[in-house]
Parts: structure tokens; C-alpha cells; sequence
């Protein structure tokens, strides 16, 4: 799996073989298929380790001794920076517009259920907010500030010759035009 991580890292999910990976790790492809099954199954224990990574940035809206300005900041900035760390997932995703591995599906569920209510509940706390559909448009917002960049970054710095700003610059900034 390590190898597996460190080459989806260099070259994204679509070059990945079972033979180019057996390869990597000095196996035989036979040993690859037997303790994972399939190249499918090896890619979605892998995404399944990258995901857990992403639960852990939920953990910090939890710790309600902290202001909870503090808390969305913390978050944002994480959760954006493992998305700037493995932004070929975030692309992935995009394009298929669906959830090819079952590791994903689980992580869209954990998202769903416990995830964004927590955002929500921060969100609230932080404006007062009663309206749970401005709530949920308020999050939306920030999500799609925050993770448009590191999904157009090949292009925006390809083309535009504009280099982004730290993770850290573009949730101050995000925060401060939402009055956040």
C-alpha cells in the first residue's frame, strides 16, 4: 500500500497497474492479486488510508473550548491542505461525479452524516444563523472557495502564470468576505 500511496502521489490514480506497482515494491504480481484481490481493491484500501486522513480535520470541530472562529479556521485549513496534498483524489472524484471505490462512498457517507452537520454546527454558532438552508449555502460557499483553487491549479498556474496564495492566506481571506 505504501507503494501504491507514494506512486499515486508522483503520477495520479490513472497510471496506476498492478504491474507497475508489483514493480515498485520488488513482488510478484501474484502476490499483489492474492493479498488484494484485484487492482480495484488495492486502489480503495489505499484511498481508504488517504480518506482516514480527512476524518481526523473533522476532529478539531469538536473541541469546543476552542472560539469557534478558531475551530473553522483549523478545519478549513487542514481539510485544505490534505486535499493540496493529494489533489489527483479531489480531481478524480470531480470527473467520475461518482464514487468508483467503496472507500469513497464510505468517506461521502461519513461526510454526510457527521462531517457537514459539524461544519453546520460551527457555522451556527459563529453567525447566529437559524436558517439551516443558509447554513448549508454559507458551507457549500466555503467549500467551493477553498477547494476550486486546488482543483484548477494545473490550469490557473499553467496558463494564468498566477501563483495561489498559502492555504493559510486563502482561508483568512475566504473568512473575511464571508464576515466570518
Amino acid at each position: 500500500m505504501k507503494v501504491t500511496h507514494d506512486f499515486i502521489m508522483k503520477t495520479g490514480f490513472e497510471a496506476v497497474t498492478t504491474r507497475k506497482i508489483a514493480a515498485l515494491a520488488n513482488v510478484n504480481i501474484a502476490m499483489v492479486n492474492y493479498y488484494f484481490g484485484s487492482k480495484d481493491k488495492l486502489l480503495n484500501e489505499t484511498i481508504k488510508a488517504i480518506l482516514n486522513s480527512y476524518k481526523g480535520c473533522f476532529a478539531i470541530l469538536d473541541q469546543t473550548e476552542l472560539p469557534a472562529k478558531e475551530r473553522l479556521k483549523r478545519f478549513l485549513t487542514d481539510y485544505a491542505k490534505t486535499f493540496q496534498r493529494y489533489p489527483d483524489l479531489l480531481r478524480q472524484i470531480v470527473k467520475h461525479s461518482s464514487f468508483p471505490f467503496e472507500s469513497q462512498f464510505e468517506f461521502a457517507h461519513f461526510v454526510k452524516t457527521m462531517g457537514f452537520p459539524k461544519i453546520l454546527t460551527v457555522l451556527q454558532e459563529i453567525t447566529q444563523e437559524a436558517d439551516s438552508n443558509k447554513l448549508i449555502m454559507t458551507g457549500m460557499q466555503i467549500f467551493g472557495a477553498l477547494l476550486f483553487p486546488i482543483l484548477m491549479e494545473p490550469l490557473i498556474s499553467g496558463i494564468y502564470h498566477c501563483p495561489l496564495p498559502d492555504i493559510e492566506q486563502q482561508v483568512e481571506e475566504i473568512m473575511s468576505k464571508m464576515s466570518l
